[in-house]
């Protein structure tokens, strides 16, 4: 959400239990700074790969903005944050063929992240159908 929501601060905190203290996880200062954010939430490497997508298909009513991470990046663990609508979405398909579109990029064993949100309109996008129902 904080990546969705840069002009927003978050602050995460860890509860240590009944009796002991919680402790800060995330904390982004609303300022907008995407990249401060990434650092934050997914390492400082990640901000040194990312590029900027963007773009629309006016016919459809479809946009999409984002980062990706460049062949650079050598992540360990593929990351892919999805919001259509501002709305946060969990679609493996999806996840899947990007991270196979990359495979032929990135060196063996490293994996890419992605941070998408895509805008469609409402009447194309059912929130109560699931794509397995």
């Amino acid at each position: 959400f904080a990546l969705h929501y840069p002009r927003v601060a978050f602050t995460l905190k860890k509860g240590g239990g009944a009796s002991a203290s919680t402790s800060v996880v995330l904390r982004t200062s609303g300022n907008g700074d995407i990249n401060g954010i990434l650092s934050a939430a997914f390492g400082r490497d990640i901000p040194k790969h990312v590029l900027p997508v963007a773009g629309s298909v006016p016919g459809l009513g479809l946009t999409v903005d984002g980062v990706v991470t460049s062949p650079s990046y050598l992540g360990a663990k593929a990351g892919f944050v999805l919001f259509i609508n501002h709305r946060l979405v969990s679609c493996s398909p999806l996840k899947t063929a990007l991270t196979a579109l990359y495979a032929s990029l990135l060196p063996r064993g490293s994996h890419p992240f992605l941070y998408m949100a895509l805008k469609l309109p409402s009447a194309a996008v059912d929130v109560n159908v699931h794509p397995t129902k």
